[in-house]
């Protein structure tokens, strides 16, 4: 009996689901080593940069499998938090010493950061909810294209 041959395109959205689910596990996670990475003050140069595109990719992946609207709060709320960071970084700039401006969003980028992480945690399990059968589909989709090559 021959196995059923998967197109690249069914591939990917068969597979969707489970992408989009495993990166709104590992942004956060991501985020949360970054930031103690930082704490401890190790220089982590491009990491933030990949976070921040593979952000991006997942508020498109979940435009693409129609996702509950509370997954897109937290992609939205990491841009927000993006903007925050240079305005934090250009207070910073300008005045050097402590001030009230840049120990204000200083706070307010500690605040987005932990309702990012939350949001995401929530937008995983959103899509766990309405995909609950994504781990079976991923892994038939992965034996179904492997079948093809």
């Amino acid at each position: 009996m021959e196995r059923e041959k998967m197109t690249k395109q069914a591939y990917k959205e068969k597979t969707a689901p489970y992408r989009a689910w495993l990166n709104s596990i590992s942004i956060p996670v991501a985020l949360i080593v970054l930031f103690i990475a930082v704490f401890l003050g190790l220089t982590v140069n491009a990491a933030g940069m990949i976070i921040f595109v593979f952000a991006i990719i997942t508020h498109v992946n979940y435009k693409k499998i129609q996702a509950p609207k509370i997954c897109h709060v937290a992609p939205i709320l990491y841009y927000v938090y993006n903007v925050v960071s240079v305005f934090y970084v250009m207070s910073l700039i300008v005045y050097p010493q402590v001030n009230i401006v840049s120990a204000l969003l200083s706070l307010t980028n500690l605040v987005l950061l932990i309702l990012v992480i939350a949001f995401y945690f929530v937008a995983a399990q959103a899509i766990k909810k309405q995909f609950p059968r994504m781990k079976e589909d991923y892994n038939e989709a992965v034996q179904a294209y492997k079948g093809k090559k």
